[in-house]
Formats: structure tokens, sequence, C-alpha cells
């Protein structure tokens, strides 16, 4: 197993909890046209809003909804 996969597996195997940015607030705000941002502080998430719906990219993890 190489160093890289030792390092990037770690703290899954430790259970260590995410980075408390992945779930702070962070309001909406326009990009370009119909996309808008919709992540949080730590992890982007995009709504595309066209004329047959919605279109969200990336979601956030799931405490992030509400």
């Amino acid at each position: 197993m190489s160093a890289f996969a030792i390092t990037a597996t770690l703290p899954l195997l430790l259970g260590a909890a995410d980075p408390p940015a992945w779930t702070r607030a962070q309001a909406p705000f326009p990009i370009a046209g119909p996309i808008t941002y919709v992540g949080s502080e730590g992890i982007a998430a995009y709504l595309i809003r066209t004329s047959t719906g919605a279109i969200l990219i990336d979601g956030t993890l799931a405490e992030n909804a509400g």
C-alpha cells in the first residue's frame, strides 16, 4: 500500500469526525444566471434552476439538509 493511500484512509479507519466547516451554514448566493451556491462553508454544492425544474450538483452531508 502506498504512503498516500495510508495517509488518505487513516482518518476514516480511526473514525475521525468531519471537519467543522463541512457542517457550518453558508448563506446561498448567486454565481451566474440560474446557478446558486447552496453548500456549507466547507463543501460546495450548486443549484441550477431550469424551466423544467432544479438540479442539485454535489449535495453535502445529510446533517446539512433542512
